[in-house]
C-alpha cells in the first residue's frame, strides 16, 4: 500500500487526505443516523403515554432524560406551552407552539446535514484529482520519452503506472464517498419527516388538552 502510495506522485497526497476525512464523515454520520433512529422510537413510545393522559410534564422530563433531534423538538413544544398555558386564545397558543417546534426543527435539521457537503465535494473532488495525477504521469512518461534516444517499454513504464495509480485511487474514494452521501441524505430527509409528524402529533394534543380546559379560538369566542 504504502509503494502504491509513493509510486502514484504528488496527488496522492490530496487523496489520502480526502479517504481519511471521508472515512470519518461516513463514521460519525452512521452513528448519529443509528442513535438518532433508536432514541426516537424510545422516545415515542414513553410519550405517547404520557400524552395520553394530558401529562406534558411528565413529557418535558422524558424529554430532558433523552438526546436527539426529535427529544429537542419536543422539549421545545412543551417549554413554550408550559410557558403560556395560562393564555385562554387558543389560536395563539397553537401558533407559539408550533413556531418553537419549527424553529427547533429547522435547526436540528442544519445539525443533522453537517459535514455531509463535504462528503459530497470529496466524491466530486477525488476523480478530479486522480485525472490530475493521469495527465502529470503521462506528461512525465512523453518527458521520459523525449529524453531518450531510444525510448523502451521501461521507460514510460513509471509514468504510465502513477497515471494508473492516481485514476484508481481517485475512483475507490469518490464511488463510496456519493454512495455514501446519497444514503445519508435520504435516512436524514426519512427522520426530518419522521420528526416533522410526530411534532404535529404532539401539537395536536396539545390543542385537545387546550380544547378540554376551556380554551377557545379567536373565532370561536
Amino acid at each position: 500500500m504504502i509503494t502504491l502510495i509513493l509510486k502514484g506522485g504528488m496527488f496522492m497526497g490530496p487523496l489520502l487526505l480526502c479517504s481519511i476525512v471521508g472515512l470519518a464523515i461516513v463514521f460519525d454520520k452512521w452513528r448519529y443516523l443509528i442513535a438518532a433512529r433508536r432514541e426516537a422510537d424510545v422516545l415515542l413510545a414513553r410519550v405517547d403515554e404520557r400524552v395520553g393522559r394530558g401529562d406534558f410534564d411528565g413529557v418535558a422530563a422524558v424529554c430532558r432524560e433523552h438526546g436527539g433531534p426529535l427529544s429537542e423538538v419536543f422539549a421545545a413544544g412543551v417549554r413554550k406551552f408550559q410557558e403560556i398555558r395560562e393564555e385562554p386564545n387558543l389560536d395563539f397558543v397553537q401558533q407559539e407552539v408550533s413556531k418553537r417546534m419549527e424553529d427547533a426543527g429547522l435547526a436540528n435539521a442544519t445539525d443533522l446535514e453537517r459535514r455531509l457537503p463535504l462528503l459530497g465535494t470529496i466524491g466530486n473532488v477525488a476523480p478530479l484529482f486522480g485525472f490530475a495525477g493521469t495527465v502529470t504521469g503521462m506528461m512525465r512518461a512523453f518527458s521520459r520519452i523525449a529524453a531518450t534516444a531510444n525510448p523502451n517499454a521501461q521507460t514510460v513504464a513509471a509514468g504510465i503506472e502513477e497515471a494508473l495509480i492516481t485514476t484508481a485511487a481517485g475512483l475507490m474514494i469518490a464511488i463510496p464517498a456519493v454512495l455514501a452521501y446519497n444514503y445519508f441524505a435520504q435516512q436524514i430527509d426519512v427522520l426530518n419527516t419522521r420528526t416533522e409528524e410526530s411534532a404535529t402529533g404532539l401539537l395536536d394534543a396539545i390543542v385537545m388538552s387546550c380544547v378540554k380546559t376551556g380554551k377557545r379560538s379567536q373565532g370561536n369566542a
